[in-house]
């Protein structure tokens, strides 16, 4: 640890805007805030990305969660989804046909005065072994959609982190 024991509140916030005119996409990005101070004042906004601006498949990023470690105060992790229209060249192992969400998760190791580059921690789109346990056959049953939403990291008593979450697929009917 660093010394600091004071209690440090962290905030995890969406944030949008529209590109340029014409355009019909939307950037977002998550920023991480901390306080110090019980919530009275507010460092300034720490920006993570992961690179929406002019990408396509018109991505989004959604349905955050932050979770602050328990065991070891400096720690302090962050996950969502990053939700994008699927395209002709798309690389995913399951065919699909409109969309699905990549799972990104971003730590800090300082307490959140930092964090490190956001990055895929799983892909739905790749996971056939979930499918073929769900009794789905992509290539009997169109897959419209694939999505891994609701995550939460939980750290387990051994310092592993698990992100709990729920699979769904968008299949006719």
């Amino acid at each position: 640890d660093d010394g600091d024991d004071r209690a440090v509140f962290h905030q995890m916030s969406l944030m949008t805007d529209n590109l340029p005119p014409f355009t019909g996409e939307d950037r977002s990005a998550y920023s991480f805030l901390r306080s110090t101070d019980g919530g009275k004042t507010w460092s300034d906004p720490i920006v993570v990305s992961n690179r929406t601006e002019f990408e396509p498949g018109a991505p989004f990023n959604d349905k955050n969660t932050l979770t602050a470690d328990s065991i070891n105060t400096r720690f302090v992790y962050g996950t969502w989804q990053l939700l994008k229209d699927v395209l002709p060249d798309d690389d995913s192992a399951i065919p699909l046909q409109f969309f699905y969400s990549d799972t990104f998760f971003v730590r800090s190791r300082n307490k959140g005065r930092s964090w490190e580059p956001a990055r895929a921690i799983y892909k739905i789109r790749d996971d056939v072994t979930l499918l073929a346990a769900a009794g789905i056959d992509p290539n009997v049953t169109p897959i419209f959609g694939a999505q891994n939403i609701g995550h939460q990291i939980v750290v387990l008593p051994d310092r592993r982190l698990v992100n709990v979450s729920q699979a769904r697929f968008s299949i006719p009917g």
